[in-house]
């Protein structure tokens, strides 16, 4: 599995540039429904200048991508939403001058991935959960790939396994230890 994960294709910040050039004159404070001149929307509240402050949600017209969440002077700070309507991927976390930064979700067709990122890209401790198997891989994560020590663990319905060690691309890779446990069943 490559270790940028074949779901995850929109871990470019570049979603789409949000515009400020709007048509018609929105009203500070208020919660405000605008188009763009790029044929972009925008519903939320403004600050005095006229740019997106506060909570609002964003579409963009060529790709129906939609960011819902908080800005600070037109850009995305705080927590949000951003949905990829090509892929059906998910993020739900928290962005910083427009980036995924800090805690968040991204949820694709092939699993969901929990923990840190840092200018839009995977960073520090961090989980992906497979969709189709439920193996979990928890590790360390570095510009956008895993890498480091790191556990893995395959669950079954009568036994389970766990992997400690070295792992690279959420593969075993290097040193590290199996463990395998049935459970018990009873009637």
């Amino acid at each position: 599995m490559d270790a940028k994960l074949a779901g995850d294709t929109q871990s470019n910040p570049d979603v789409g540039t949000e515009s400020n050039d709007r048509v018609g004159s929105p009203d500070e404070g208020k919660l405000n429904f605008y188009t763009l001149i790029s044929g972009d929307t925008y519903e939320g509240e403004i600050n005095s200048e006229g740019l997106r402050s506060g909570r609002g949600k964003y579409t963009w017209s060529k790709t129906g991508n939609t960011y819902e969440g908080y800005y600070v002077n037109g850009v995305r700070t705080g927590k949000g939403k951003l949905v990829f309507k090509s892929t059906g991927n998910i993020f739900e976390g928290e962005f910083v001058n427009g980036l995924k930064n800090g805690k968040g979700k991204m949820t694709t067709k092939i699993g969901v991935y929990e923990g840190e990122y840092k200018e839009a890209k995977k960073e520090g401790r961090g989980k992906f959960t497979f969709a189709k198997n439920n193996v979990v891989f928890e590790a360390e994560w570095k510009n956008d790939e895993q890498k480091g020590q790191g556990k893995v663990l395959y669950p079954g319905n009568f036994q389970w396994a766990e992997y400690e060690g070295d792992l690279y691309g959420m593969q075993r890779h290097g040193k590290g230890k199996m463990l395998f446990r049935l459970n018990n069943y009873h009637k």
